[in-house]
C-alpha cells in the first residue's frame, strides 16, 4: 500500500509512514479518495476504485475447481480497476496491440486482448515505473471478492441466468452475440461500481494454477508455489465468446502464461 500524502510505497501493516510521518487513514475518511486515475499516456487515464477490506465466501459446488466453498479474510483495503484495461491504455504503455478486434470504430474502448499472462505483468510493471504506484494483477480471492461484491449468489446479480445480458457481454448476448469483445462498460455494473466482470473478456489472476482449494491460502494473497512444474495461471470472468456458466462468479481456468487468444485480456489492481 502506499502513503496516501508522499505515496511511498510501504509494508501492508503501516500505521505511521516513516518518511513523511503521516497516519494510516481509517477506512471510509475523506483521506482515502473513493476513485483513482492512473496517467498511462497519450491522454489515456486508467480509473481504479476503492475497495474496503472485509469477508467473503470464495469457490462454489459447481465443479470441482471450485470447491470446497471457503472463508477469505481480504484484511486490507485495495483499489480495483473499474474496467478490463482497454486497447487504447495497452498501447500508451506497452509497444505493440496484437489484439483481434483493432479495426472497429470503437476499438480503442475495447478491452485488450490476445494478452499472455507475462504480457499484463510488463503491462503492470510498466505502468508501475510510470506512475510511481505499485500497480499488478489481483490476486484470484481479490478478483472474486470484487466480482461478487457482497452476494453469495451464481452471479453478482443474483442466481437468474436469464439477466446475465444485461451485465455481460457473452456469447448469446443480444447486438454483439460470439461477433467480438464490446467497449467496456456498455453493460451495467455490480454494486461495486465495476463493469464486465462478467463476460467480454476473461482476466488474468496472479495466482498459479491448483486444481481445487484445498490448502488454499484464506487472506486473499494470491497461491503461489515453489513447484517449477505448476507454471499455468489463473484467469476468470467468462468472455464474448463463452457460455453464460463460465460467467459465473466462482467459475475459474487455466493457461499457460506464454499463451493467448482473442477472448483473454485483464485488469489491474492497487494495493
Amino acid at each position: 500500500m502506499n502513503c496516501v500524502k508522499c505515496e511511498k510505497e510501504l509494508e501492508q501493516d503501516w500505521i505511521v509512514c516513516p518518511f513523511c510521518g503521516t497516519a494510516k487513514p481509517e477506512i471510509g475518511t475523506t483521506q482515502t479518495p473513493e476513485m483513482l486515475d492512473l496517467d498511462c499516456g497519450g491522454g489515456e487515464l486508467l480509473k481504479l476504485i476503492y475497495i474496503e477490506p472485509g469477508k467473503f465466501t470464495m469457490g462454489g459446488t459447481t465443479t470441482e475447481a471450485e470447491e470446497p466453498p471457503h472463508e477469505v479474510t481480504i484484511a486490507n483495503p485495495f483499489y480495483m480497476g473499474i474496467f478490463p484495461v482497454t486497447q487504447a491504455q495497452y498501447e500508451a504503455v506497452m509497444p505493440s496491440n496484437s489484439s483481434m478486434f483493432r479495426d472497429q470504430l470503437d476499438s480503442a474502448q475495447h478491452p485488450a486482448g490476445i494478452v499472455t499472462w507475462e504480457d499484463a505483468k510488463q503491462f503492470c510493471q510498466r505502468l508501475s515505473q510510470k506512475t510511481g504506484k505499485h500497480v499488478d494483477l489481483p490476486s484470484e480471492a481479490q478478483w472474486e471478492y470484487c466480482c461478487r461484491a457482497g452476494t453469495t449468489t451464481e452471479y453478482s446479480f443474483g442466481e437468474e441466468e436469464e439477466q446475465l445480458e444485461r451485465y455481460a457481454n457473452y456469447e448469446r448476448t443480444p447486438v454483439y452475440g460470439d461477433n467480438s469483445t464490446s467497449p467496456v462498460g456498455c453493460f451495467r455494473p455490480n454494486d461495486w461500481g465495476l463493469y464486465d466482470m462478467h463476460g467480454n473478456v476473461w482476466e488474468w489472476c496472479e495466482d498459479q494454477w491448483h486444481e481445487n482449494y484445498d490448502g488454499a491460502p484464506t487472506d486473499g494473497t494470491a497461491w503461489l508455489s515453489e513447484d517449477v512444474s505448476n507454471i499455468d495461471r489463473v484467469y476468470r470472468g467468462g468472455s464474448w465468446y463463452d457460455f453464460s456458466g463460465y460467467s459465473r462468479s466462482a467459475f475459474r481456468f487455466k493457461m499457460n502464461p506464454l499463451s493467448a487468444n482473442s477472448n483473454l485480456g485483464f485488469r489491474v489492481c492497487l494495493a
